[in-house]
C-alpha cells in the first residue's frame, strides 16, 4: 500500500558548481589516438596489394594514404568527441534546472509504503544500496540509489518506510522506517531492475515481471 503527499520543504542552499566533462582522458587516448590508428588498419592490406599489383612501392603515396585515413580517423573521433560532450552538458544543465525548480517550489513528495513483509537485497554495491520489496497487497516497489549508504542500514527495511524525495530531480532526501522486521528472501541483480525499467531512486515495478522471483505463488519468493 502506497501514499504520496506533498509537502513543505526547504532545501539546503547549494554552492555554484561549474560544468566538467569527466573522463576526458580516456576519451582523448580512444577516440583521438585509438581511431585514427584502427583506420589505417583496413589501409595496410590495400596498400599492399596495390603495390603487388603494380609491382613497384611508391612510399610517399603510401604515407599519405595513411596519413588520410588517420586524418579521416582524427576528425571522426573529435567530432564524436564534441558529441559526447554536448549531451553530458545538456543533462547537467537539466539536472541543474531541475534543483533550481525544487529549491524554487520549496515542497518535497513524501511517499509511504505499508504493509511491507519481504524485501530483496540488491547485490550491485557493497554495503547493500538497493532494496526490492514486496507488499501484502502485491505490489513491488525498489529502492536503489547509492547514497543509501548515508542512511541507517540495520534500519531499513521494514514494515512501513516514509520516504523524502525531491519532485524535480527525484532525489531521495530522507529515509524514515517504522514498524516490524521484515522477512529476507534473497539476493537479486540490479540488472533485474534495470531491464524492467528501473533506475536510480525509487519505483515500482508491474507484478508480472515479479513472477519468477515468485517460488510457489503463496507467499514465498526468491
Amino acid at each position: 500500500m502506497i501514499e504520496i503527499v506533498r509537502i513543505s520543504y526547504t532545501y539546503p542552499p547549494r554552492s555554484e558548481e561549474n560544468y566538467r566533462f569527466e573522463g576526458y582522458f580516456i576519451f582523448i587516448v580512444v577516440l583521438l589516438i585509438g581511431l585514427p590508428m584502427l583506420c589505417m588498419v583496413p589501409v595496410l592490406p590495400l596498400l599492399y596489394v596495390c603495390e603487388r599489383w603494380t609491382g613497384e612501392e611508391n612510399l610517399l603515396l603510401n604515407r599519405l594514404v595513411l596519413l588520410g585515413a588517420a586524418g579521416l580517423g582524427l576528425v571522426a573521433g573529435f567530432w564524436y568527441l564534441l558529441k559526447l560532450r554536448a549531451e553530458d552538458l545538456q543533462r547537467w544543465k537539466t539536472r541543474q534546472e531541475s534543483r533550481q525548480r525544487d529549491a524554487a517550489d520549496s515542497v518535497a513528495e513524501q511517499v509511504t509504503i505499508r504493509n511491507i513483509y519481504q524485501y530483496w537485497s540488491v547485490t550491485s554495491y557493497e554495503p547493500a544500496a538497493g532494496f526490492l520489496i514486496h507488499t501484502r497487497e502485491g505490489e513491488w516497489f525498489y529502492l536503489f540509489d547509492q547514497r543509501l549508504d548515508d542512511f541507517e542500514e540495520d534500519a531499513f527495511p521494514r514494515s512501513e518506510v516514509t520516504l523524502l524525495r525531491a519532485p524535480h530531480t527525484r532525489t531521495i532526501l530522507e529515509i524514515k522506517t517504522a514498524g516490524d522486521e521484515v522477512d529476507f528472501v534473497d539476493f537479486v541483480e540490479d540488472e533485474f531492475i534495470h531491464e524492467h525499467g528501473g533506475d536510480h531512486g525509487f519505483g515500482s515495478l508491474e507484478p508480472t515481471v515479479c513472477e519468477s522471483l515468485n517460488q510457489d505463488g503463496n507467499n514465498s519468493e526468491r
